[in-house]
């Protein structure tokens, strides 16, 4: 009896029912991850029996489907479910928390080159430190591991690739970096705004609003965006998606969203709003523009494909528009000063609220000379009528010899003087015009000489000079104008009868002068004891010189007259006070005031 035919397996069809023995027994992967670190040889199989499927199915791509063609593309199928979980399970294993303080702490100047070169190790697994050299020796430590994990990764994805599964590795991917950079700039509180948002905001919270964003930007575009970049081409270079470099349009995908982000801040913010009650503004958009200028290197970098042709358009528009606004805000300053005209009450010595903004102004403005002297290159446009008050003084200016930078802060200071002058004019008491013009040009002289080197020379001490010559000149007119008629009692002209030989001074006429020296000092001190001279060195200088006029001035008449007064009735309603009571009152002359800058 003859046996029947029995049928033998090649070994090409042994080995790829082998592989689909080994995708189909793995399906539950949730119960095992192979890419784990701990299941290398089950991951090493697994990707083989991956690759011999693939190798079959593309030998039998011409030839009439079977029922065994199916069940390979049926095991491809599974493999690549299998395979895609896998991918993102170690994508997010890697993906950790970015540590917020310590990637701060790499925009520092000094670690600005450790940050860039950094970049490159970074690439996902982001570490977990506050100190670069305990980073430096964890990164040592983790290294071979994050290798591996990136060895994988791009493992993984050569095989979704050459099965058709790019879009599915190429989402999974840009979904879990996108988790990780939202919850960096969450974790800093950077927020998207909108126009009309960030006019509602007060000024210090947009102010810490911006100097987040400033944080932001340096850690994103020179670490983050970076990191990005390089982890992207270490698992997609040389693929295609999209008609284009996978690892491109991977990274485009990744991070787009919150580059634009990111100059949309600026965009909704560069146009600025009540300069005069604030000018911290004006260095905000200095401080923007310099982050953006000091960034531009390192944006053309990371952002160099044509992907970013727009984006790379927009910072450099961004650059422009700021640029554009500085000088427009110097400008408008400059507008201001000139033309303020709100009717504050003029108060002895007190410094008017225009004298602070503009001193505050012109001394935060010195801290931006490097980036100004480059923004700022024609001098202001004067156009005055020879007669104007300021015509004299433009040799202040000096252009030839100053940067027009320098040419805008002498000419900002120029129009303050000529606009306390004027406002000086609204006091009726002439005494008080002069004082108030002696400390607000005190408060100017002191701003820049109490300020940086940069804002002294940008002022030059030929401005220092004649303002110097003004406080003099309002010091000795405010003594002319508040002891005059104090000191004309206290002559003895019109006390003697002329064209008698009578030597003495009738006692009508001494009581009549000492009468009104009582009440005109008396009102003089009622008033300036109320008022204000603000600089403690300036108000004792000023209550000594009055008093080195006035005392001895009364002391010699009281002790010339005070026989004749004593000898008639009522002496005390005549003499009210000794020579000592009025230095002391002199000494009583002018409060401080609270200084607010």
């Amino acid at each position: 009896m003859s046996s029947s035919p029995t049928f033998q397996a090649s070994p090409e069809e042994n080995s790829i029912a082998g592989a689909e023995k080994v995708i189909f027994q793995c399906v539950d992967f949730e119960k095992m991850m192979l890419f784990d670190g701990n299941h290398h040889d089950e991951a090493e199989e697994y990707l083989q029996a991956v690759d011999e499927i693939q190798k079959s199915l593309k030998s039998c791509a011409v030839s009439i489907s079977t029922d065994r063609n199916d069940g390979q593309n049926k095991a491809i199928q599974v493999a690549m479910a299998r395979l895609e979980g896998e991918f993102k399970n170690l994508l997010n294993s890697h993906s950790k928390f970015i540590e917020t303080e310590w990637l701060l702490s790499m925009n520092s100047v000094n670690c600005k080159s450790s940050a860039r070169s950094l970049h490159k190790s970074l690439s996902f697994d982001y570490l977990v430190s506050g100190e670069t050299e305990a980073v430096s020796s964890t990164q040592s430590s983790k290294g071979s591991g994050i290798s591996t994990a990136i060895n994988d990764l791009r493992r993984i994805t050569e095989r979704m690739v050459g099965a058709g599964y790019t879009r599915e590795c190429v989402q999974g991917y840009t979904k879990i970096r996108k988790l990780a950079i939202e919850s960096f700039l969450h974790h800093l509180d950077f927020q998207n705004l909108s126009t009309a948002e960030v006019q509602e905001l007060k000024w210090d919270v947009l102010n810490e609003k911006i100097d987040i964003w400033i944080l932001a930007a340096n850690s994103c575009i020179r670490i983050l965006f970076a990191s990005e970049k390089t982890l992207s081409e270490q698992i997609f270079k040389g693929f295609e998606w999209m008609n284009g470099p996978a690892d491109e349009g991977c990274f485009y995908e990744t991070v787009q969203a919150f580059a634009a982000q990111l100059l949309n801040f600026v965009n909704v913010i560069r146009t600025p709003e009540g300069l005069l009650q604030n000018p911290q503004r004006f260095c905000k958009i200095l401080d923007l523009h310099d982050s953006a200028s000091k960034l531009k290197p390192d944006f053309e970098e990371v952002f160099d494909s044509q992907f970013w042709v727009g984006l790379r358009g927009n910072v450099n528009e961004i650059i422009t528009s700021l640029s554009d606004a500085a000088r427009g805000m110097l400008i408008e300053f400059e507008k201001c000063v000139i033309e303020y005209s709100e009717r504050h009450p003029v108060r002895g010595g007190t410094i008017h609220p225009l004298t602070r903004y503009v001193m505050n102004f012109i001394s935060l403005v010195s801290d931006y000379k490097d980036t100004l002297v480059e923004l700022i290159v024609s001098n202001p446009v004067i156009e005055l009528e020879p007669s104007h008050p300021i015509a004299s003084d433009l040799w202040l200016l000096d252009t030839e010899n100053k940067s027009p930078l320098a040419v805008h802060m002498v000419w900002i200071v120029l129009n303050l003087v000529h606009n306390l002058d004027v406002k000086s004019q609204r006091c009726t008491d002439q005494a008080m015009l002069h004082l108030f013009i002696m400390c607000n040009t005190h408060y100017i002289v002191q701003k820049v000489k109490e300020g940086s080197e940069v804002l002294r020379e940008m002022i030059g001490n030929k401005c220092l000079e004649k303002l110097s010559v003004k406080i003099k000149d309002s010091a000795r007119d405010y003594r002319i104008q508040s002891l005059g008629m104090v000191l004309d009692c206290l002559t003895e002209a019109g006390l003697r009868v002329e064209g008698t030989f009578f030597s003495g001074v009738p006692i009508t006429l001494l009581r009549e002068r000492f009468k009104r020296f009582n009440s005109i000092f008396g009102d003089v001190h009622r008033n300036q004891v109320t008022w204000s001279v603000p600089d403690e060195k300036l108000r004792e200088d000023l209550r000594l010189s009055v008093s080195q006029i006035l005392v001895p001035a009364y002391r010699a008449f009281l002790g010339r007259y005070r026989g004749q007064i004593e000898k008639g009735r009522h002496p005390e309603l005549y003499i009210m006070y000794e020579a000592e009571n009025i230095e002391d009152a002199v000494m009583g002359f002018f409060q401080p005031e609270p200084d607010p800058s």
